[in-house]
């Protein structure tokens, strides 16, 4: 029960840190280069709908099929979520109509469904949201659009030693990491009211720099026969725009990845392990290292218990520990078991 109260301490201290904005903490360089080249556009509510009947009917199928198996997230920071901000739409996927759960699906910025995966949800940049939230929302996802260009050599590493102002527009970065990436990026905006980083491919958000750079993350790393991955769900939407991630990558659900013995060359977690009951997290673990070549793990070391901890013990023969270069407060461990 203590565990639980100081996981809800967490959370509430967490929702007083981005309910309305991101810290300027958070950010690389100064406000004064990112500001003149920030503006904030919303999805217009004109979002078109194909007829998605037969999909919602499997996702209600797979949902309450994967609930049979589901046990108690015991330690895990998503089972307060899941209490204060997921429960009714769980009642709604398991008993509600399809039509309930379509409408949930359509249009998520209407509840806590993506909450602590994005920002577009019931409490945060919702249509309540201040326009000055919004502001600072856009102005992060270009300070991390522009760590992604430095990180893979699009543009110049800002140096705070020779602080020299220069005009940063977000669609000369996406055009720069265009080409060292050889594709084309269009971002697909398929909810309504979405707000972000307006650009010319698109209503960028959160998410969008995030994946590209943990897409780049696991191109640059993989080798010759298969990678899977757990983690960060909405990181696929972007991995079919990319192009860079083919058909040798495998999303795994944790039922067919426990029952499986495949061996892959890489295996790929961001922002879960850390955040899982620590028993399960080294169940997940340990499997990995009985089948993966490598693991890549993007992780926080804000809860009770680390990656690194567990690679300590496990004696893994090569480890590499840096920073997040994109995101703060995150680390990236490249951990080789064979």
């Amino acid at each position: 029960m203590e565990r639980v109260h100081q996981l809800q301490d967490r959370v509430a201290f967490l929702e007083g840190q981005v309910k309305w904005h991101y810290p300027h903490q958070l950010l690389h360089r100064p406000v004064s280069l990112l500001d003149p080249e920030v503006s904030v556009r919303r999805v217009t509510d004109q979002v078109s709908y194909p007829d998605d009947h037969a999909i919602v009917s499997r996702i209600l199928s797979a949902y309450r099929l994967a609930a049979l198996d589901q046990e108690d997230l015991g330690n895990s920071m998503w089972k307060v979520f899941f209490s204060d901000k997921h429960e009714e739409l769980h009642t709604v996927f398991m008993r509600g109509s399809l039509e309930e759960a379509r409408d949930v699906l359509r249009k998520p910025g209407n509840s806590g469904l993506q909450y602590g995966f994005s920002m577009l949800c019931a409490g945060l940049y919702d249509m309540k949201a201040p326009d000055e939230a919004l502001h600072e929302g856009a102005r992060q996802y270009l300070d991390w659009l522009l760590c992604l260009a430095e990180h893979i050599g699009a543009v110049r590493m800002y140096n705070p030693e020779v602080a020299l102002g220069r005009a940063i527009k977000a669609d000369d970065l996406i055009s720069k990491i265009e080409q060292i990436l050889g594709i084309s990026i269009q971002i697909p905006n398929p909810y309504p009211f979405e707000a972000g980083l307006s650009t010319a491919r698109g209503v960028l958000t959160d998410r969008v720099p995030m994946a590209l750079y943990q897409a780049w993350k696991t191109q640059s790393c993989r080798g010759h026969r298969a990678t899977t991955d757990f983690g960060d769900r909405r990181r696929p939407r972007i991995r079919c725009l990319l192009r860079v991630v083919d058909h040798k990558i495998k999303i795994v659900p944790p039922k067919s990845f426990f029952s499986d013995e495949q061996l892959y060359d890489l295996i790929v977690n961001v922002d879960l392990l850390s955040e899982m009951d620590e028993r399960v997290a080294h169940a997940y673990l340990t499997k990995v290292a009985r089948q993966a070549r490598q693991l890549l793990s993007i992780n926080h070391e804000a809860n009770a218990h680390t990656v690194r901890e567990w690679i300590t013990r496990s004696g893994a023969p090569a480890y590499e520990r840096v920073p997040c270069y994109i995101r703060k407060g995150y680390v990236e461990e490249t951990v080789r078991f064979r």
